[in-house]
């Protein structure tokens, strides 16, 4: 397979039922997030209003392209750590 023009491996097997823990987990993650986006808002402060906007759009982010790659829409690797690098800036 390529991806961004050099060849890749990429693992090929069945979906196991128990990733769901771990994706349901994670949900719940972005949840809590949204919660506390929605607290903060009420304060309404420039700069945690962006922080949380940011969590909130990499979480859900790297959320969606894990749960796509392991249940075979996207046929790439999972690439979680630019999503990380948007966290620590």
């Amino acid at each position: 397979m390529r991806f961004l023009g050099e060849s890749v491996s990429v693992a090929q097997g069945v979906p196991n039922p128990w990733m769901l823990i771990a994706q349901v987990a994670a949900l719940l993650l972005a949840i809590f997030v949204v919660d506390a986006a929605v607290c903060v808002r009420r304060q309404v402060q420039r700069r945690t209003l962006i922080l949380t906007s940011g969590i909130m759009f990499f979480l859900v982010a790297s959320l969606m392209q894990s749960v796509l790659v392991f249940w075979g829409v996207l046929s790439m690797p999972i690439t979680f750590s630019f999503s990380l690098w948007g966290l620590y800036r």
